[in-house]
């Protein structure tokens, strides 16, 4: 069996119009919302065999976050440019080329990220919110045969879902 979930970055800023697009960082809210969906994942899925996450620094930001809480080591965050906006079919690539593991974490943007949640099961996504994670499960042995079957969804799951008062002001 194998597992993939996708969690897109916590919501960025844009107050400083200066910023090139991969360096714009997280906003308050976003700094809040990311270990928050870190303990809300810890709590309802498996630890991640591999993480791998965009190199633009919201995501980055995001993921160690998440990381911190799931109590997944930093350094074996893999970290790649390849990820930073990719499409559903790049992200499709990536993982059908995994080797190993059972479980892995793809910390990325949209619509890619979108796009593959809608084609790795029959479900839907009209949105996929900032920090937003869904999960799906394949009853398959090797990661090249992922995305052939629809997978299950097992989690989806954003912020907004969870009472204000909860994820702290």
């Amino acid at each position: 069996m194998k597992q993939i979930s996708l969690l897109r970055h916590a919501k960025s800023s844009w107050k400083d119009a200066k910023l090139k697009d991969h360096d714009r960082p997280l906003n308050a809210r976003g700094r809040r919302d990311a270990p928050w969906m870190g303990k809300v994942m810890a709590g309802a899925l498996p630890m991640p065999d591999l993480v791998l996450c965009s190199t633009a620094r919201r995501a980055r930001q995001t993921i160690l976050a998440v990381c911190a809480e799931l109590g997944f080591p930093a350094e074996g965050i893999l970290f790649s440019k390849e990820l930073y906006m990719a499409s559903s079919s790049t992200l499709l690539r990536l993982i059908q080329g995994l080797e190993q593991g059972g479980h892995v974490l793809v910390c990325g943007h949209n619509p890619g990220l979108e796009s593959l949640a809608s084609t790795l099961c029959s479900t839907c996504f009209d949105k996929f919110p900032t920090a937003a994670v869904a999960s799906f499960a394949f009853h398959v042995e090797h990661w090249n045969e992922v995305g052939r079957l629809g997978g299950r969804l097992e989690l989806f799951d954003f912020p907004r879902n969870h009472p204000l008062e909860k994820r702290g002001r």
